[in-house]
């Protein structure tokens, strides 16, 4: 495989690179450029910063000198003297209200560059699972920015030790059998009632999709009936609705509609969570029931989550404009939390 380079120009400079930055990258540059082989592309981060951003003309003519197919892009640019893709820092840019996207009729070659972990791009030492976005926001990303012609570069940070957590991996997508290995893996390891019905969402949620019904119809069961005794944990808005998503799949799965239809509505009455002010519900069961052609009940499920879901900005309205229209919406990631 290729290399791909990401050149760091303005943080942490050595001693050496003191009086003559320029001279210092274009040095470095040469024995990247022509020592290592082919070099398909260079990401420079703050190419327009204090100590090379006037002769970044130079820098830019100096890589393609030494490899003339090497694309370069030039981080925060959208300008094709500057870079040859387009580039948007979409944390940095979202929080200085300023274009974080391509438009949506982009024809330009294009990335979005991201951090699993809102805000930072490096390892934080209070990270935690319940910190990072989820799998689910991460497909979102990925089917916005393809769908715009443009590229997603996902950051994740290592640790300490140079790893990337296992919590942390487990917020990448990965296979359905994947999934349901880590989430039996998970709930064989829950030894306290607090710990299982963290563990029980998963298990259930990933025994349906693998076909595992009677399983994932037991650990739906068992999750609402521990519901009572943890009605403040941060997690009770997650097991209301996912308890009741699985068992009101498997309705569907058997026939049973009318059934699935309460399950649904119960699943829009619970309160939120972290993750779902965030991210929005699971819409699986809503879609299940859109293609037997179950409108009301959804357009009804879709009222019930704006109050938690405040952060929707306007798919609510969309998809329940596409609802009434007879369509079936494109949930994206609103499939796999």
């Amino acid at each position: 495989m290729k290399s791909i380079i990401r050149l760091l120009t303005a943080l942490l400079l050595p001693p050496e690179a003191a009086g003559d930055y320029v001279k210092f990258i274009k040095l470095q540059l040469t024995e990247l450029l022509t020592q290592y082989g082919a070099v398909d592309l260079m990401w420079f981060d703050q190419y327009n910063n204090k100590y090379t951003g006037a002769q970044w003309g130079e820098i830019k003519a100096h890589v393609h000198s030494l490899q003339p197919d090497c694309l370069v892009l030039a981080n925060n640019s959208t300008d094709f003297k500057k870079t040859i893709i387009y580039s948007y820092e979409y944390p940095w840019l979202k929080n200085k209200k300023l274009n974080a996207l391509p438009a949506e009729n982009n024809t330009n070659a294009a990335e979005v560059c991201d951090c699993i972990t809102p805000g930072a791009w490096f390892w934080q030492t209070n990270l935690t699972e319940k910190s990072v976005t989820s799998a689910a926001e991460v497909v979102d990303m990925l089917k916005l920015c393809n769908s715009r012609q443009c590229n997603y570069l996902l950051n994740v940070p290592p640790d300490r030790t140079g790893r990337i957590p296992e919590w942390l991996v487990r917020r990448l997508p990965v296979t359905p059998q994947q999934r349901l290995q880590r989430a039996m893996k998970e709930l064989d390891a829950a030894k306290t009632p607090e710990n299982r019905f963290y563990a029980l969402n998963d298990a259930a949620k990933e025994g349906f999709v693998a076909g595992k019904t009677d399983d994932a119809q037991k650990y739906a069961q068992e999750l609402m009936s521990l519901l009572p005794q943890f009605q403040g944990n941060w997690n009770y808005g997650n097991a209301v609705q996912d308890a009741n998503l699985v068992l009101g799949r498997i309705a569907v799965r058997e026939g049973r509609i009318d059934d699935a239809k309460k399950y649904l509505l119960e699943a829009g009455k619970s309160p939120g969570s972290p993750q779902m002010d965030s991210f929005g519900p699971n819409l699986t069961l809503a879609k299940d029931l859109l293609e037997k052609g179950e409108r009301q009940v959804v357009l009804e499920h879709f009222e019930l989550c704006r109050k938690f879901w405040k952060m929707h900005e306007g798919r609510l309205d969309q998809w329940s404009q596409e609802v009434k229209d007879g369509k079936i919406p494109d949930f994206g990631g609103k499939l796999v939390l």
